[in-house]
């Protein structure tokens, strides 16, 4: 879908986030989460660039643009497990928002999951369950979701 042209509605971009999209989503952010102050964006970001991320998975998550402003973004936390003797990658998604206008381009955030990776959305906000199940999440525990290759939508764009 990058940067498709759909005259019914914006033209997007989605795409890995880079350290110079930060500034703009930490404003987006501060509008999709009023409880939480800039600073807390911040030293999250600072705190996910230090992070090891497996090679090839993008780091702090990935962007939707139209034209040169950004909104929405999703911040994906990239890790390799012990599992069974090998080792397996696993992706918390966190921290998700699109404005409002937008909203119904918001699972275009999550269908850039890759094959070969469990997804974990370990703290939703209540008003997101809906969406994710929708996204082929199923609930393991209160407000707790998961994502397998196998039980997931792998959709390539």
């Amino acid at each position: 879908m990058n940067g498709t042209d759909n005259s019914a509605g914006p033209r997007l971009t989605r795409r890995a986030i880079a350290d110079g999209d930060l500034e703009e989503i930490e404003k987006l952010f501060s509008v999709g989460f009023p409880d939480r102050p800039n600073s807390y964006w911040r030293n999250g970001f600072a705190r996910l660039r230090t992070r090891s991320v497996p090679e090839g998975y993008p780091r702090p998550g990935y962007l939707l643009k139209e034209g040169e402003k950004v909104v929405g973004a999703i911040l994906t936390i990239y890790s390799r497990v012990p599992n069974d003797g090998s080792t397996a990658i696993r992706c918390n998604l966190s921290s998700w928002y699109v404005e409002p206008t937008y909203r119904a381009y918001a699972p275009l955030l999550y269908s850039l999951r890759q094959k070969g990776v469990g997804y974990l959305n370990v703290s939703p906000a209540p008003a997101t369950h809906a969406t994710i199940e929708a996204q082929g999440f199923s609930r393991l525990f209160r407000d707790r979701f998961l994502a397998l290759p196998a039980l997931g939508l792998n959709r390539r764009h």
